[in-house]
């Protein structure tokens, strides 16, 4: 008489495979809504990352400076970000590929043997939504330049000088330091953003050092220390423009502005972001033109409008 009960190797066989589906299965809780806070957005399901067996991944490791393959069930627009265990969010660069459909990427070379990090993707101006793959460093060094296309990022815009820049969140890694750099990365992309009027390029580098535009979001009293360098009484309540940091501070993100006037959240992400990072193109600051017009960017809003109209755009009749 024989068990209906599996046996153990069909047990391991089960596992292995369940394991498997979890790995190459699209998070369903980013794609049952958008996030708190932003506007509404299409419902069309954005398209489905599958991993590809590419020469320098195997068996879940990719070795520091190797090249990372990722394909799509159709052509996307998207971020790629390396999480590691301990450690700041990496921005990716996207590496040519001929394909449409597919997105190529380096594990930064610093990665040590080991390390254990997450790569998560996001889209841009699909439905928000995130997807995660986990990897561990290989030992084997970083790729020979023969191995490896020539790239350091994805420049966004179509004219006019170029603008490094890099984003980074105060220590330690968390969900809201992802969002911070996705919504940060959504907004300096964006048609109604500082590229749109072709005016400037911007071209994200992973060196922070190496960035003419630093974007960090950080607590008060370091944000408050950063904008005394320049001279700035920031109160612990405000951001700055420091000459190298568009330093934003964590309680405006958390909580919204002082005086009100944003209809959401999100919209006045919009505006802390575009108002510092303008800061940080040469933009001084601006007044309301008239009561009722809509507020010129570099407006001072975190404390109200002066009788203007909220607004987060430098090119907001650009979208």
């Amino acid at each position: 008489m024989t068990s209906d009960r599996p046996t153990a190797s069909t047990r391991a066989a089960l596992l292995a495979l369940i394991a498997l589906l979890a790995i190459l299965t699209p998070s369903l809780s980013a794609a049952a809504g958008t996030e708190p806070g932003t506007d509404p957005v299409s419902t069309t399901p954005a398209p489905r990352p599958v991993l590809l067996s590419s020469a320098p991944v195997a068996g879940g490791q990719v070795n520091p400076g190797g090249a990372i393959l990722l394909q799509f069930d159709s052509p996307a627009s998207v971020n790629l970000f390396a999480i590691p265990e301990s450690g700041r969010i990496r921005v990716l660069p996207l590496l040519p590929v001929t394909d449409p459909t597919t997105v190529s990427t380096l594990l930064p070379d610093d990665f040590v043997a080991g390390q254990r990090f997450r790569l998560v993707v996001t889209g841009v101006s699909e439905r928000p939504w995130q997807r995660t793959l986990r990897f561990v460093a290989g030992a084997a060094g970083p790729a020979t330049a023969t191995e490896v296309p020539a790239a350091v990022g994805t420049m966004v815009g179509s004219g006019g000088q170029v603008h490094t820049f890099s984003i980074q969140v105060h220590r330690r890694v968390s969900e809201e330091s992802l969002a911070f750099v996705r919504r940060s990365m959504r907004v300096l992309t964006d048609p109604r953003g500082w590229t749109g009027a072709g005016r400037h390029q911007l071209l994200p580098v992973d060196d922070p050092k190496a960035a003419d535009i630093r974007l960090l979001l950080a607590p008060p009293k370091r944000v408050d220390r950063l904008c005394r360098r320049d001279g700035l009484d920031t109160g612990g309540r405000v951001s700055c423009w420091n000459g190298e940091f568009a330093a934003l501070n964590i309680n405006r993100w958390r909580y919204g502005a002082l005086g009100g006037g944003f209809r959401s959240l999100w919209h006045y992400h919009q505006y802390l972001i575009s108002h510092e990072f303008g800061h940080g193109l040469g933009y001084k600051h601006a007044q309301c033109p008239r009561p009722g017009a809509l507020a010129n960017v570099m407006q001072q809003q975190t404390g109200g409008q002066a009788g203007c109209r909220a607004n987060g755009w430098p090119y907001p009749d650009l979208g």
